[in-house]
C-alpha cells in the first residue's frame, strides 16, 4: 500500500474517535445519528491535516520519510506544525462562523481556540505517524520469503 493513502485512512480512523468524543462541546452538535456523520466528515478533515502536517515536514527535514523514524527535532516539528495547523484552522472557522464553541470547551488563552482540537492534534498525528511505521514493517516482514536453506537439523 502506498504511504499517502495509508497514512490518510489510518488518520480517519484514528481522528473519528476523538470527534465523537469531543463533539458535544461544540454549538449546534446533531443528534446521535447526525453527529455520527458529522464527526466522520470532521475526521475525514483531519486526515487532510495529517497529511500536510507530513508534508509541511517534508519540506522542512528535506526528507520524505522523516515521520517515519523521527527524532527529537522530528517529534518539535509534529508538535509545532500540529499546533499552528490548529490554531489557524480553528481561528478561520470561528471566526468565519464555521462553528462554535459551547461553555464546557476548555479555551486556550491568548489564542482563544478550543483544548480539545489542540490536543488532538498535538497527540494524534505522532500516532498515526507511529501506526503507519508499524503496518508497513509488518507488511514488509510478511513480503520477505523464508529461505529455502534452513538451520540443519540432525
Amino acid at each position: 500500500m502506498k504511504i499517502y493513502p495509508l497514512v490518510y485512512i489510518l488518520a480517519v480512523m484514528v481522528n473519528y474517535p476523538w470527534e465523537l468524543l469531543q463533539w458535544r462541546l461544540y454549538q449546534g452538535a446533531k443528534p446521535v445519528i447526525g453527529g455520527l456523520w458529522h464527526c466522520f466528515i470532521a475526521a475525514l478533515g483531519d486526515g487532510a491535516l495529517v497529511l500536510l502536517i507530513m508534508l509541511l515536514g517534508w519540506m522542512l527535514s528535506r526528507n520524505a520519510e522523516w515521520f517515519l523514524r523521527p527524532s527529537f527535532r522530528g517529534y518539535m516539528v509534529m508538535v509545532g506544525l500540529g499546533a499552528s495547523v490548529t490554531v489557524i484552522v480553528e481561528g478561520i472557522a470561528l471566526h468565519g462562523g464555521r462553528w462554535a464553541y459551547r461553555e464546557q470547551m476548555p479555551v486556550v488563552p491568548f489564542v482563544n481556540i478550543g483544548l480539545t482540537p489542540l490536543i488532538q492534534m498535538l497527540v494524534l498525528p505522532p500516532l498515526v505517524f507511529r501506526l503507519t511505521k508499524m503496518l508497513m514493517r509488518r507488511k514488509s516482514d510478511g513480503n520477505r520469503r523464508p529461505s529455502r536453506s534452513g538451520p540443519v537439523v540432525h
